[in-house]
């Protein structure tokens, strides 16, 4: 049979060092560790910077049109679920658009008598006192006035151009002063975009159509 293993007090002794060695180590290498990981969340990377919101569409939107013998001013607002209760009087369009519209105002004052102007959004914004720097008619959803097999009506304004404010809406005509044309209009979105009013033009055209007012 084979003799009993022992350990003599001097092999304890080293295998005791070595064992406390070892737990040292490691109980160094985990203090470092957990160093690491203190110091790591303690110090967090900074976010990067939120990108600039851009600025809110304005809820209002104005055109002031003025030259000898001619005065116009129209208001755009915007209205979300708006109610008939809101209007002193009862405006055309709320019941085609109950959810989001845009209310118009125009005030006007300098047509003859009998006669009729209209008017429309155009394209691009007016320089100076040139109304043909305002380009076409504001068309986004591409109908055309000028197709006699689709003519607008005011009876379903859907087909007509979204800028073509008179063809929707009735002509300005002689009023008494201090009438007030007032309408919805949900196709006239206040954004700076290829389907919004915002930074085009409003262009009031003469009976005979050649003379342009701005």
């Amino acid at each position: 049979m084979g003799q009993p293993f022992s350990l003599s007090r001097a092999q304890c002794s080293k295998l005791s060092t070595h064992s406390a060695r070892l737990m040292s180590i490691r109980f160094w290498i985990t203090l470092v560790l957990l160093s690491v990981i203190v110091l790591t969340s303690a110090h967090p990377q900074k976010s990067p910077k939120p990108t600039p919101r851009r600025p809110p569409y304005p809820k209002i939107a104005k055109a002031t049109i003025s030259t000898p013998g001619f005065h116009a001013a129209l208001t755009f607002q915007l209205r979300i679920n708006p109610k008939a209760s809101d209007d002193i009087a009862p405006i055309p369009g709320l019941e085609n658009h109950p959810k989001r519209s845009t209310r118009v105002f125009v005030q006007y004052t300098g047509v003859p008598d009998g006669q009729n102007f209209t008017y429309h959004i155009h394209n691009k914004a007016i320089k100076g006192k040139d109304c043909k720097s305002a380009g076409q008619h504001w068309n986004p959803t591409h109908s055309s006035m000028d197709d006699p097999k689709r003519p607008c009506d005011h009876k379903n304004p859907g087909k007509c151009e979204s800028g073509d404010l008179s063809g929707k809406h009735g002509k300005l005509r002689n009023l008494p002063v201090g009438h007030l044309v007032a309408y919805y209009d949900s196709s006239l979105n206040l954004s700076y975009s290829r389907r919004g009013i915002l930074g085009k033009s409003v262009v009031i055209h003469n009976e005979k159509g050649t003379h342009r007012l701005w």
